[in-house]
């Protein structure tokens, strides 16, 4: 149906209440966000989710949806532009950037065994700073070590583990980080291996074996990894 002439635009999404951009969440708010483009087309945030966490300025009460609208603020070249987001739209929600990205890297090169592009991407998010955090860098992590692996890359996929485990305190019942990646990184592998149709004993023994091999690398004591697993399944 068409709009009355004498109705008021209705503008793009995000840019009111009435009209805001519809997300799934406070992680997909912050995604939506920080994918925003200003009126040239640059995104200041270039997909760095905490960047669009910080650019919250509270919510301005509910729409006619009866949903509780959020407030964003993204510094543009032209302005501080307002983005208005509803982060309970969750079945209607179209993939932002990043979410698009993500899905087709994880898709289309990891499952479908293109593991070199799928690497050489996230490398490239890597490299492009410390504290980045973005949705593409967030499947990177688990994914790389069976990417590197099934390249033949044994070293770098150990470097990498390394690396991020190394990142995380020594895991406890009270601060299960690193057992929490550790977990991740071998679903990275049993999802792969099941994309390939790999019969589920199979997928059991390689996982075991892999798990032995990975825990000397994170440091992580197997026999308490496998406790706080059975004390906290997905």
């Amino acid at each position: 149906m068409r709009a009355s002439e004498n109705a008021a635009p209705l503008g793009p999404p995000g840019s009111s209440k009435e009209r805001p951009l519809l997300a799934c969440g406070t992680t997909g708010s912050y995604v939506a966000v920080a994918d925003a483009e200003c009126e040239d087309g640059t995104r200041p945030f270039d997909g760095d989710i905490p960047s669009g966490m910080k650019a919250r300025r509270g919510n301005v009460g509910a729409n006619k949806d009866g949903h509780v609208i959020d407030l964003y603020e993204v510094p543009c070249p032209e302005g501080p532009q307002k983005i208005f987001v509803d982060m309970y739209a969750c079945d209607r929600a179209q993939p932002s950037r990043s979410e698009f990205e993500r899905d087709t890297y994880v898709r289309d090169a990891f499952l479908a065994g293109d593991h070199a592009r799928f690497s050489e991407r996230c490398f490239a998010e890597q490299a492009r700073g410390p504290d980045r955090v973005s949705l593409m860098l967030q499947s990177c992590l688990p994914a790389m070590p069976t990417a590197l692996r099934e390249q033949g890359k044994i070293a770098e996929a150990h470097g990498w583990l390394a690396r991020y485990c190394g990142g995380t305190p020594p895991p406890t019942a009270d601060q299960p980080k690193r057992w929490v990646y550790f977990r991740n990184v071998l679903e990275a592998l049993d999802a792969l291996r099941e994309q390939q149709n790999r019969a589920a004993s199979d997928r059991a023994y390689e996982r075991k074996t892999v798990a032995a091999e990975y825990a000397k690398v994170c440091d992580v004591d197997l026999r308490a990894y496998e406790r706080w697993l059975k004390d906290n399944p997905e």
